[in-house]
């Protein structure tokens, strides 16, 4: 039963979102349904399961979150960012606008923008980069997603929560396995 309510809840998460419903929203109704479907008292684990663990996922990284917006905010203002980007273009051309800004993007989340902050300094450079190399709009998205989420999330020494995380849980170092990670992540 646990796998039907896994099934039901996930199918219920992907129809809401892909109706452009809120994350945040969305995640407390799919909890939900999942302790109905599974037979579990859904006021429990919304309140003690879903708040309680949420509310420590804030509490132990709010830190990184914060310091990741700050940064970004400074990069944006001083226009350190824009100027990362603007050299990646001069070296690679206008010709080469889409690597540039998935290469831009790694830059700077490797160097410590936050996941959730990359598309709020990226997305102004990326479409004046687009601009300038006539090219649409449209792949800026998954352009900067290709920079951000893939190698510079997981490979070690990143400062991204998701490779932060597990440095807790483990009790290693974030640069644990340096050079099969390394590996990986070039083959990302």
């Amino acid at each position: 039963m646990v796998y039907v309510a896994l099934v039901v809840s996930l199918a219920l998460f992907v129809s809401l979102t892909f109706k452009r419903l809120s994350p945040l929203l969305v995640a407390p109704i799919v909890t939900a349904v999942l302790a109905l479907v599974a037979g579990i008292d859904p006021t429990q684990t919304l309140l003690e399961g879903y708040m309680g663990l949420a509310g420590d996922y804030v509490k132990d990284f709010f830190f990184i979150f914060m310091t990741g917006a700050v940064f970004a905010h400074i990069m944006g203002k001083t226009g350190a960012a824009e100027a990362i980007a603007r050299w990646i273009v001069g070296l690679v051309g206008e010709r080469w606008v889409v690597p540039a800004v998935v290469l831009s993007t790694a830059v700077l989340t490797f160097g410590g923008i936050s996941l959730f902050i990359i598309f709020f300094v990226m997305y102004p450079m990326a479409l004046s980069m687009h601009k300038a190399g006539n090219i649409t709009k449209l792949l800026i998205p998954p352009e900067i997603a290709l920079g951000a989420f893939t190698f510079t999330m997981t490979t070690p020494g990143s400062p991204q929560v998701m490779n932060i995380i597990p440095t807790t849980y483990l009790d290693t170092p974030p640069t644990a396995a340096l050079l099969p990670g390394w590996i990986a992540g070039c083959l990302m």
